[in-house]
């Protein structure tokens, strides 16, 4: 893959394009996509985990030949080019889409980006707006720890736990000021700039409801960011020892959710997707540490236990995790819940108890600490040998034989409700195999207790599952309903597809109608599928405009039909994957082909319908002779046209 430096892309400005395009034109779409789940490279694709979906084998395409940039999911339908990924990953609008992919290919936009809706006034507050909030006090924060009064105990904390200079920088760590009010001071008390603060959890109104104080005040500040590496919230580690509480974060906002945010994760990223491991631990100390310490893979849960939505997020760009958790019964039980989220996940879960109760940043302090870690680390049990080594610990102490048996039957019903029953065969084989000889049960009988309490979870939970919302996928049921013939369908979606991998073939002769071009002949004929007829008109009026035509362009030109736009993609990788699978093809040979067989199939229903009316006539004609020149009639046109039933609908009458 394509190596990252500063993350930041530099390419020449030209000026006078429009902005969309110059940016999407210089953002390497692989190189961005792969920032945020891996990538591997099949054949002249990139292919990875999509993020989108609860995927578990990849799933997901990145095509960038034939001038084309675009990613397609053959699992769930998401696709799209470098904005739609980046809006849809971090929930942004198209303005901040643009804003953030022109500061990653260093582009200057020539005029004011267009509002997104929700920045349209009113009482709410963009997520843009908060995101600059936390992006401006983040550098206020830097500032106060730089500042040689005000920052000077901050400074001195951080030296005394050896937090070195490349780490403070790396994580952009800051300092809040002893004071009630140094952050307010800063936006100099302007009402709105108040609410967003406040909103964003960075002031507070006074018990009287008069005036506001900082939320942050004599503390260590931790930004903490999202994946893209901007800051979205913060956490605040107390200076003097008799404040409380010891840490104190930002508030949940529409920008940040605990349950899916892991702090260091874009720091962490690169190494992860390196080393397909992750190491996750729990505190910012923790994280910092490792990362000063040469372990780079290392990610902190904020203040929660491990949730789906972090298991989600890890599993696109790793295989293996490492749960580190401190030796203590809160660490453990953390632990356990590490393994109840991963369970059902294709990941290779393990679990790191260090040694003699210490959290990493105690270890990794201590002169044969780095050794002990990487020890504990390289020897970390298997998820489900810990979790039934922790249960055999439980029996131990029960005295009662029903108290056993309760418990035991507690872990599988656990087990059962996570999903034990769907986990792929050879998991599934080898959880139960290691089960077997706890419960004193064979392999078979155990999988059968299972599948039965499945069955019961699933009883218990269906009056409440949700049904399929109306109308979901209904473009691709109307279209299979349609009475279209298959053959014309087929028909049609070939001769797109070869239009969309090969352009230039708009200007090729139609050889059904002399003198016409294929771009001429389509302009006279309806397609019977509303997606290809709208993609059909998309490539004709791009072609007339005389611009280069490429996926995300006719996306662009369909973007209103949402199924048309789901198509394209799909359309032109199918051209080019039967492209692939032969040595000597032969685009003008093919398009042909499609065009006379969907001129085929045109004058076939032409003739269908003529041949309809026809008898239609003769049944509904008063007497015999009437019916007899009705047919007489269309048997004379029969011949006119050529001798045969298809030749109907031929030429002008």
């Amino acid at each position: 893959m394509p190596s990252l430096d500063d993350g930041t892309w530099k390419t020449a400005v030209r000026i006078g394009e429009d902005d969309k395009e110059r940016v999407r034109e210089a953002t390497d779409l692989v190189r961005l996509i792969g920032e945020h789940i891996a990538l591997q490279q099949r054949g002249r694709e990139w292919v990875g985990l999509c993020p989108f979906h609860d995927d578990s084998s990849p799933s997901m395409a990145v095509v960038t030949h034939k001038g084309n940039a675009f990613y397609k999911c053959h699992a769930c339908g998401a696709g799209g080019d470098a904005f739609t990924f980046v809006m849809a990953y971090h929930q942004m609008g198209f303005r901040e889409a643009l804003e953030y992919l022109a500061g990653k290919t260093g582009i200057q936009l020539t005029a004011p980006a267009p509002r997104d809706q929700d920045d349209a006034g009113g009482p709410s507050i963009s997520r843009e707006r908060l995101r600059k909030a936390n992006a401006f006090a983040a550098r206020h924060f830097q500032n106060v720890l730089e500042d040689e009064k005000l920052g000077a105990v901050a400074r001195q904390a951080l030296a005394d736990r050896g937090v070195l200079p490349a780490m403070v920088a790396l994580f952009q760590i800051g300092a809040a000021a002893d004071a009630w009010d140094n952050f307010l001071r800063t936006i100099d008390h302007q009402p709105d700039s108040v609410r967003v603060a406040e909103r964003a959890g960075l002031l507070r109104t006074r018990n009287t409801g008069d005036g506001h104080y900082d939320t942050f005040r004599n503390r260590l500040i931790f930004p903490i960011h999202d994946e893209s590496g901007r800051p979205i919230a913060f956490g605040a580690r107390k200076l003097n020892p008799e404040d409380e509480p010891k840490y104190l974060n930002s508030p949940e906002s529409p920008i940040f959710q605990k349950s899916k945010t892991l702090y260091g994760l874009h720091q962490a990223r690169r190494s992860i997707i390196e080393t397909r491991t992750a190491i996750v631990t729990e505190g910012y100390t923790d994280v910092i540490a490792c990362h000063q310490n040469g372990i780079t893979n290392v990610v902190g849960t904020l203040g929660t236990a491990l949730t789906e939505e972090h298991a989600k997020i890890l599993n696109r760009i790793a295989d293996t995790v490492v749960l580190l958790f401190d030796g203590d019964e809160a660490g453990q039980r953390a632990a356990d819940r590490g393994i109840e989220v991963f369970f059902a996940q294709t990941l290779d879960v393990r679990v790191c108890v260090l040694p003699d109760n210490q959290d990493p940043d105690d270890l990794l302090r201590t002169p044969d600490g780095p050794a002990k870690f990487e020890a504990a680390v390289q020897n970390a049990a298997d998820a489900m040998a810990y979790a039934i080594g922790r249960i055999r610990t439980q029996l131990e102490a029960l005295t009662s034989l029903s108290a056993r048996e309760k418990r035991l039957e507690a872990f599988l019903v656990d087990l059962a409700r996570l999903g034990l029953g769907h986990v792929d065969g050879k998991r599934k084989q080898h959880v139960l195999g290691a089960l077997a000889p706890l419960y004193g049960r064979s392999v078979n009988e155990l999988n059968l207790q299972i599948t039965r309490l499945a069955q019961a979870e699933r009883r218990t939970t269906r009056s409440g599952a949700s049904m399929p919302e109306p109308g979901a996928h209904q473009a691709a049921v109307d279209e299979a309903s349609s009475l279209v013939r298959p053959a014309r369908r087929r028909a049609e979606r070939e001769f797109i597809s070869m239009l969309l991998a090969q352009p230039a073939l708009l200007d090729h002769p139609a050889a059904v109608v002399p003198s016409s071009t294929v771009a001429e002949w389509l302009t006279e004929t309806e397609l019977s599928v509303p997606a290809y007829r709208d993609i059909a008109a998309a490539l004709v009026s791009l072609h007339a405009s005389k611009v280069t035509i490429s996926v995300q362009g006719v996306m662009d030109a369909v973007y209103a039909n949402e199924h048309a736009r789901a198509q394209v993609p799909d359309l032109f990788m199918q051209a080019t994957s039967t492209v692939d699978a032969s040595e000597d093809f032969d685009f003008t040979a093919r398009l042909e082909s499609a065009v006379q067989a969907l001129h085929d199939e045109i004058i076939r229903a032409k003739t269908d319908a003529a041949l309809l009316t026809g008898r239609e006539q003769i049944a509904g004609a008063p007497d015999t002779a009437t019916a007899a020149a009705a047919a007489d009639a269309l048997i004379e046109q029969i011949r006119k046209r050529g001798g045969h039933a298809a030749a109907i609908g031929q030429g002008r009458t």
